[in-house]
């Protein structure tokens, strides 16, 4: 083996440049800590790949400092979805959902090729100095004890880089997962899948962001928007036994659509050429475990499953969000290496209910055996009529309902109202010093922790004690990262601190009431809450996460 002279070092080594790897690269970059990333293929890939980008990665991006606004102009926002059944003479409406009421400033999400998020990321890496290294392969990794060395191939030779920690984000055939003997434990189903980017014509801008879904006997299409104009048709061919491989074409798609979605596919000319054809078949499949000494899997490296409700890229890119905070304070020494195992219990419990409910659900849409394609047709729009089913769906999908509330950094913690550790920071509104209307969200930056402190007319003062309180019980070091806030429902100040006024009364009551103050992680989740001067659950939360007491 013939290696480079010159070894390089950094903080993190990334393997893969998709949109896990980026964002993973961007989080820990935004906390000052150093990555590499390795991708083996010299230019971006060219195929619109997974489109769906939900409000909660949305979230993500914006706590990074992406622009948010900018990135998602003239990408087509997710409105609702239209489900239908048809016995193959016509198409008969089962149920329509509206994703108009989602609990986030980003709506429900947004469908935009891969190629214009990877755009998006690449540009904000090469804005802020992260370095890429195309047509370089990572060949092995090795956890040497006090850090990690791999073996990266290039045109000019191998090359041996040493850093803290590696992160495999190289997808479903990761070459990292493959030399730390992990089980990529599940299944391969036996459908075939096809798939193909058309131009068809829906109607105007409120048609263009409904998804359509249709059960058919034959089996399942479902229309997704790539962009104004342009759709993603999904539709499943039969079982298929051995390596059964043939080439999509276009003929064989417009069959399919003829049989199966006729009534639903608009009116007007056919399409005559696809920007995009290929066939796939589903992997049911989570990795063992997600670490390894200081080795580590995020996204297709971890974790495969169907393509039902486009959860895959934005399940990776809250795999690289959980795990950078944790990288860059175990890395500085102001958390031991125990945090780092709550990496793999958190995600991993998160993905395999993932990977459930999308089993699940293709399965439903698939409608086998037929017997339960019936009562499928029956039972599916009864259930679709609860208001409160239809919350669930839509907060799942767009992964706003995820929490971790049941993982090892939320064990016996407190509550602000309805809200414990462990769950998402909600979307609450508040208004500015001077009278703009703010998101609390926008608080949120990953560089820093948030200490946030409320108080309701009857308990003046107390946000302002609730932080010091808080803020005294965290050791300096992260006491150095934490950004405080207070919020009050009167338009008093208090103590000189910078004051957001609840006009309504609406943000603290949701929040319980009378005074506290909840800490927020960098990653949006709440670890923390303190009532009335009361630190014990912060003194939890640092026994929890590890973090040294200095």
């Amino acid at each position: 083996m013939r290696f480079s002279m010159d070894a390089l070092e950094t903080d993190v080594i990334i393997a893969g440049a998709g949109p896990v790897g980026l964002s993973l690269a961007l989080a820990l970059e935004s906390r000052g800590t150093r990555a590499i990333v390795f991708e083996s293929n010299t230019e971006p890939a060219t195929t619109s790949r997974a489109l769906a980008i939900w409000s909660r990665t949305w979230e993500h991006f914006e706590a990074l400092g992406l622009d948010v606004p900018a990135a998602t102009q003239g990408a087509v926002a997710v409105s609702g979805a239209r489900l239908y059944a048809h016995d193959g003479s016509s198409a008969r409406e089962l149920s329509e959902l509206s994703f108009d009421d989602a609990p986030s400033q980003h709506g429900m999400g947004v469908c935009m090729p891969q190629t214009e998020t990877e755009r998006m990321l690449l540009d904000a890496c090469a804005a802020r100095g992260i370095e890429i290294q195309r047509g370089r392969t990572l060949k092995s990794a090795f956890d040497r004890g006090d850090a990690t060395e791999c073996v990266i191939a290039g045109a000019h030779g191998d090359q041996l880089v040493r850093a803290a920690y590696t992160v495999g984000c190289d997808g479903a055939h990761s070459t990292i997962r493959h030399g730390m003997h992990v089980e990529f434990q599940g299944e391969g189903l036996q459908e075939r899948f096809v798939l193909a980017d058309l131009k068809l014509d829906f109607g105007g801008a409120p048609q263009q962001g409904v998804l359509r879904v249709i059960w058919h006997a034959e089996g399942v299409v479902a229309f997704i928007p790539v962009r104004a104009g342009i759709w993603r048709v999904f539709a499943s061919t039969g079982t298929v036994t051995g390596n059964n491989t043939r080439a999509v074409s276009l003929d064989e798609v417009m069959e399919i659509l003829a049989r199966r979605a006729h009534g639903v596919m608009p009116d007007g000319p056919l399409p005559t050429s696809a920007e995009w054809l290929s066939e796939f078949y589903v992997q049911e499949r989570v990795a063992s475990c997600f670490r390894e000494g200081r080795i580590f899997l995020a996204g297709d490296a971890a974790h495969v499953h169907s393509p039902v409700g486009g959860q895959g890229m934005n399940a990776g890119i809250e795999d690289a969000m959980n795990l950078a905070w944790k990288l860059d304070l175990v890395r500085r020494g102001s958390a031991r290496d125990e945090l780092l195992d709550t990496y793999d219990a958190e995600r991993r419990r998160a993905v395999e209910r993932i990977v459930r409910s999308t089993a699940v659900a293709l399965r439903l849409a698939l409608g086998k055996p037929r017997v339960l394609a019936r009562l499928r047709n029956w039972v599916v729009p009864f259930v679709l009529q609860s208001r409160g089913v239809r919350a669930r769906l839509r907060d799942s999908v767009s992964q706003l309902s995820l929490s971790y509330s049941r993982g090892p950094l939320a064990k016996a913690a407190a509550r602000a109202g309805k809200l414990r550790a462990g769950a998402r920071f909600p979307n609450l509104v508040a208004v500015d010093e001077t009278g703009v209307h703010c998101p609390l969200q926008s608080l949120l930056t990953y560089k820093r922790f948030l200490a946030l402190g409320w108080e309701d007319a009857q308990h003046v003062g107390g946000a302002f004690s609730s932080i010091q309180s808080m803020m005294t019980a965290l050791p300096e070091r992260l006491r150095s990262q934490t950004q405080s806030q207070l919020l009050s429902s009167t338009a008093q100040g208090s103590g000189g601190m910078s004051m957001l006024h609840d006009r309504s009364g609406g943000a603290v009551a949701a929040l319980g009431g009378g005074a506290g103050a909840l800490l927020v992680r960098p990653d949006g989740y709440v670890a923390a809450v303190s009532h009335d001067g009361d630190s014990s659950d912060v003194a939890r939360f640092l026994r929890d996460a590890s973090l040294v007491n200095a």
